[in-house]
């Protein structure tokens, strides 16, 4: 996750990375010890355009049914930096990063571990067709019906109005 500055050269540049998951402080769900990330940074004029990708291993279970599911997930991102003393006039200090001529390296830790948590909060379902578990009895629909909502139907919140209902004919 770190690169050596002095390792770049102006155009393309290709690094393959190794980064220990450790030191991203992730959640239980991520599995490994490394996680293998293609880096190419694109050099120009001071500026720096870092591309990063990674295949991403968890256990995580299903939103809808619980099913415990593994998934592999591609995680990518874009970091932009300026080598110099100081950024150019107009550029906005939030959207991108300051090298300075005495820096020797570069990390991309935070933005990868911020693009692996946005992938961790994204919905996941076993299947698209995914009916869930019964809110009543826990059963999962994907396997077998339950007759909870039956009985529901029949005696809701509403069913007393039953015995006032008339006959309009």
């Amino acid at each position: 996750m770190i690169l050596l500055l002095k390792n770049l050269r102006n155009g393309q540049n290709h690094f393959e990375l190794q980064a220990l998951l450790a030191s991203l402080d992730l959640p239980a769900e991520v599995r490994g010890e490394t996680l293998g990330l293609d880096v190419r940074v694109q050099a120009e004029d001071g500026f720096l355009l870092f591309d990063f990708r990674a295949e991403l291993f968890r256990e995580r279970p299903c939103d809808r049914c619980a099913v415990e599911l593994e998934l592999e997930d591609t995680v990518a991102g874009r970091v932009t930096a300026f080598q110099g003393e100081e950024l150019p006039q107009g550029v906005d200090p939030e959207e991108i990063h300051l090298i300075k001529p005495e820096d020797e390296e570069f990390s991309l830790a935070a933005e990868l571990r911020d693009e692996i948590l946005l992938t961790l909060e994204e919905r996941v379902y076993c299947r698209e067709d995914c009916k869930g578990l019964c809110p009543q009895c826990g059963q999962d629909l994907n396997e077998e019906a339950c007759d909870c909502q039956k009985q529901e139907a029949a005696a809701g919140p509403l069913a007393g109005l039953a015995r006032f209902r008339r006959d309009e004919s």
